[in-house]
């Protein structure tokens, strides 16, 4: 029974950590972001986002999204 609980605790524990380091990225990628990031997306180019592409493209969708709320 008691290996039941810890075995969960563990699990929440990771479930925390990877939200945290999701959010991290995700707000990296905001902040990151350059609005000439999106045409060398299309154009298969590198991107100046901290995050790379993902970043950019998770960037310029929020700031689409949102605008400069984000």
């Amino acid at each position: 029974m008691e290996d039941a609980i810890v075995f969960r605790k563990h699990c929440e524990e990771l479930f925390g950590v990877a939200l945290i380091s999701i959010a991290l990225f995700i707000f990296i990628s905001i902040l990151g972001y350059m609005p000439a990031d999106y045409p060398r997306l299309l154009a298969n180019a590198p991107t100046e986002n901290l995050a790379g592409p993902v970043g950019a493209w998770i960037a310029h969708s929020t700031r689409s999204a949102f605008g400069m709320a984000s």
